[in-house]
């Protein structure tokens, strides 16, 4: 019997092993959880919060409608004055939502200067051959604003929804995609200008439906992040 002990012992050490490792894993994974929900609860309202901002953006679009401006000729000023005003807000919403996520404070700081330097161009009636020189830079900004807060999107919905937060990548991809081509199309033009037109045309709708996608993925982010605090 006494050379049984030592078995004894080694099994009732494994067994300990066993259970730590498994109690390791279970507070593992409720401070995952609990990482995922102050998460959800966080961007859930700040998502949401931005995506209503297409009110305001939408307002703003209309009133700068040129039909309107030619009947309405001082309501441009205010529409574009507005536009900014909006862009600023959604800006710092941004910046708010870089407390967790620390890509939106690029993307929320570039969006703002690149609206302000739009609104002096306009403002201040830049020459042509000025403006271009100014507004190239400026797309870049935009370029990176936009590509830091696609990514910012993915990095917070990863882990509470994994297939969207692919789709905000994949999204960027398309961006990008839609953008060369409205170079090649100004391009093809100096070329062949109505085969350019052409092209022009389809990828300016293309960059439409790409816009309209975005609003649809931010929604669809705000809800699954409110609804996933639901379900926990």
């Amino acid at each position: 019997m006494e050379e049984n002990y030592p078995v004894i012992r080694n099994m009732e050490s494994e067994s300990n092993v066993d259970s730590d490792y498994v109690r390791w894993q279970q507070a593992r994974d409720a401070a995952w959880q609990d990482m995922h929900i102050r998460k959800a609860s966080f961007f859930g309202k700040w998502m949401w919060i931005l995506f209503l901002m297409i009110i305001p953006d939408t307002i703003c679009a209309i009133i700068k409608f040129e039909l309107i401006t030619e009947i309405i000729p001082w309501i441009k000023t205010l529409g574009t004055w507005l536009d900014l005003i909006c862009t600023i807000v959604s800006g710092l919403i941004l910046i708010k939502m870089s407390e967790k996520e620390s890509k939106y404070q690029i993307a929320g700081v570039f969006m703002i200067v690149t609206n302000i330097i739009n609104t002096a161009i306009d403002a201040f009636e830049v020459s042509e051959n000025w403006s271009f020189f100014i507004l190239l830079p400026t797309m870049v900004l935009g370029l990176i604003a936009t590509y830091n807060e696609y990514m910012a999107h993915a990095s917070v919905m990863s882990g509470i929804d994994d297939t969207m937060a692919k789709k905000w990548r994949e999204l960027w991809t398309w961006y990008v995609r839609i953008l060369l081509c409205l170079a090649g199309s100004i391009v093809l033009m100096l070329i062949i200008p109505l085969l350019g037109l052409v092209v022009f045309s389809s990828t300016a709708i293309g960059f439409v439906v790409v816009l309209i996608v975005e609003l649809v993925y931010l929604y669809r982010s705000a809800k699954i992040c409110r609804g996933y605090l639901v379900e926990q």
